[in-house]
């Protein structure tokens, strides 16, 4: 077992002041190690001192767990690699949906170079509806072909697509590489009354 300790402790935990918050991350500890885990991890929003990282890792000795520091540097890292997440959690829905619409009814003035960077917009949409599935889409025509698509591999497990957000208005799904067409979506694209978000759907593409 791996177990995260969260402190919401913006300005650290020195020694010269907050003086429960080091008994309070040590307690923590202890309590953790009731549970038997292989690892034991401190995350906290602010970047700790060279004395507080030893404070946390030298909670280890004597133990078999291995105990490491998630801090601002280390969280700031892992959402440049998953913007994705940090606009699901940030962004204001609406106001963004409004600018990417309004993007869509301007003049393409530069040509395909607009078509390709508002296409783009509308995919980083896509990748902030859900924490485990995206949505890829293509035009064919009048029709708006959606493709469901796992961001990791255990998609399926942790976020069944009967959890995602959208599912009061599921997008019609195809197979693809590494992808599996979703009960209850019809081949048809715009046309059908669960994608427009009415009615309940009535088929499933094989």
């Amino acid at each position: 077992m791996r177990i995260f300790q969260l402190k919401y402790y913006l300005d650290g935990f020195p020694t010269t002041a907050h003086k429960g918050r080091r008994k309070s991350i040590r307690q923590s500890f202890t309590r953790a190690l009731q549970h038997q885990p292989w690892e034991w991890d401190l995350a906290v929003p602010c970047t700790l001192t060279t004395a507080e990282r030893e404070f946390v890792t030298s909670l280890a000795a004597g133990q078999t767990v291995r105990v490491g520091v998630w801090d601002r540097a280390k969280l700031d890292g892992l959402l440049a690699t998953h913007a994705d997440l940090e606009a699901s959690f940030t962004r204001d829905q609406l106001f963004e949906a409004a600018k990417v619409y309004g993007q869509e009814r301007a003049l393409l003035m530069d040509g395909m170079r607009d078509v390709s960077a508002r296409l783009t917009a509308l995919g980083r949409q896509a990748d902030g509806l859900d924490d485990h599935w995206t949505v890829d889409f293509a035009r064919q025509g009048k029709t708006v072909v959606h493709t469901l698509r796992a961001k990791h591999p255990r998609a399926h497990e942790v976020s069944p697509r009967g959890n995602h957000p959208d599912r009061q208005r599921p997008p019609d799904a195809r197979p693809g590489p590494g992808r599996a067409a979703q009960p209850g979506f019809r081949a048809a694209g715009g046309s059908s009354a669960a994608a427009r978000g009415g009615g309940e759907p009535d088929g499933q593409r094989a």
